[in-house]
């Protein structure tokens, strides 16, 4: 079957997501929104973080490659789907398959990203569609992963009432200071047990093999 053109990630045009208009206020203990409505379930995850706001309209105007619908990340990461084909990632005796941009940073074993597994026929549509990936990329093999966190706007409290955004940032789970002053737009795995399979964008692989 051959994969779709657009990644199951990736937002489109008429998707929008709720963060530039400064969707929230501070309470003294953290971030609500400020619309005054009730949360719905899907707003905070089990660690009572708040995530983004965004619409679903997938197929509506054009595909935004280098944009990540939020809900969909979320619920490709948690369940370790494709990030392509939202289906079943490749997996054999060597793990997990992964398409992370760039080349691994260092010979540790372990990654942090905030993308989704992938599946094998997905890997070379995901390379050639995502801006991120055309110049580098490497494809791993990952014996084992773990959410340990999220991606997002961190604000700060000015005076009661008003959060003023600071910088997007990774927020882990064990942070319960940070926790209540980010509003997540990715989820975070750290990948554990990394063993290179291929890199494209450098002469030397060999160099990058992990135990």
């Amino acid at each position: 079957m051959k994969p779709p053109a657009v990644p199951y990630i990736a937002a489109w045009q008429h998707e929008r997501i709720r963060l530039a208009s400064a969707p929230v206020i501070s309470t003294g203990t953290g971030l609500i929104y400020f619309d005054g409505a009730p949360e719905r379930p899907q707003d905070r995850d089990d660690h009572g973080v708040l995530w983004a706001r965004q619409d679903t309209r997938p197929g509506t105007g054009h595909p935004r490659f280098g944009a990540i619908h939020t809900p969909r990340q979320r619920h490709a990461q948690t369940h370790l789907l494709c990030q392509v084909c939202a289906g079943p990632p490749d997996i054999t005796e060597a793990g997990v398959l992964w398409l992370l941009p760039g080349t691994p940073p260092s010979q540790s074993g372990e990654e942090v990203t905030t993308n989704p597994p992938i599946c094998r026929p997905c890997a070379d549509t995901a390379a050639h569609a995502c801006p991120h990936l055309r110049t580098s990329h490497t494809l791993m093999r990952v014996k084992r992963s773990a959410v340990i966190g999220v991606f997002g706007q961190r604000y700060f409290r000015s005076r009661p009432g008003v959060a003023v955004p600071r910088q997007m940032d990774t927020v882990p789970y064990t942070d319960r200071s940070a926790l209540p002053w980010i509003v997540a737009t990715q989820l975070v795995r750290e990948l554990i047990g990394c063993t290179v399979e291929a890199i494209h964008g450098v002469a030397d692989a060999s160099a990058y093999t992990r135990p």
